[in-house]
């Protein structure tokens, strides 16, 4: 009787997601470190309260701010988490920040107000949007951090519940543990089309192929 060769599996990283691998933040969520083993109701007050707080800061001071992200790094040394890929998440969601508020600089706030300075002759940057502008980017980034720390070191299904603990409406925890869940099915997904695709011969370098990738997105989400 023919036998056919094993499949292989894509290997699970070590301290990874047994059921669902391709999360980046999942393969982190089963170490022993000081920070993975504290109870994640402790951890969603300490961190809900650091984001309140950092919200209260209605102006750019940066000795606040720094104060914040030592506080952020000593976190991030005791929870044993790699720096390099902590920071380089963190700048992927920080761009969309910049998006939405990078016009800010650029606005004239108060009636009468002399720019900062010009940049060739045609963009004028002024101090209190410049002041806002920084104040939204240095919020956001520690928020940010506190968010990828928090789900980083320890199961999303725990936090879940820690917040179910903390008497949040179940209608919101139900929505977000749905929504988590469908993440995985659409990584998943995403990853066979990309493999039948490249199979194919499809390289996505040229700009007459973005048909075919209009339709790689529309399929993924029928």
């Amino acid at each position: 009787m023919l036998q056919g060769k094993p499949v292989k599996k894509d290997p699970v990283p070590p301290g990874g997601n047994p059921i669902f691998p391709n999360l980046e933040t999942a393969r982190y969520s089963d170490s022993t470190s000081f920070i993975h083993r504290l109870n994640p109701k402790s951890k969603i007050i300490s961190f809900v309260f650091l984001i309140v707080l950092c919200s209260t800061v209605n102006f750019f001071y940066l000795k606040i701010y720094t104060a914040y992200i030592l506080y952020l790094m000593v976190i991030l040394f005791f929870s044993k988490l790699p720096l390099a890929g902590v920071f380089k998440r963190s700048c992927v969601l920080i761009f969309f920040v910049i998006l939405v508020s990078g016009s800010i600089p650029f606005i004239r706030h108060t009636q009468g107000e002399v720019p900062l300075f010009v940049i060739f002759n045609l963009f004028s940057i002024y101090r209190t949007g410049l002041m806002i502008f920084l104040n939204i980017l240095f919020r956001a980034y520690i928020d940010i951090i506190a968010l990828l720390i928090l789900i980083s070191t320890d199961a999303f299904t725990k936090i879940l519940q820690g917040f179910a603990e903390h008497k949040v409406t179940s209608l919101i925890v139900n929505i977000i543990n749905i929504t988590y869940r469908y993440l995985y099915v659409i990584t998943d997904e995403a990853v066979r089309m990309k493999r039948a695709v490249k199979a194919r011969g499809y390289s996505g370098k040229w700009v007459w192929k973005a048909g075919v990738f209009g339709m790689i997105i529309g399929n993924l989400f029928l």
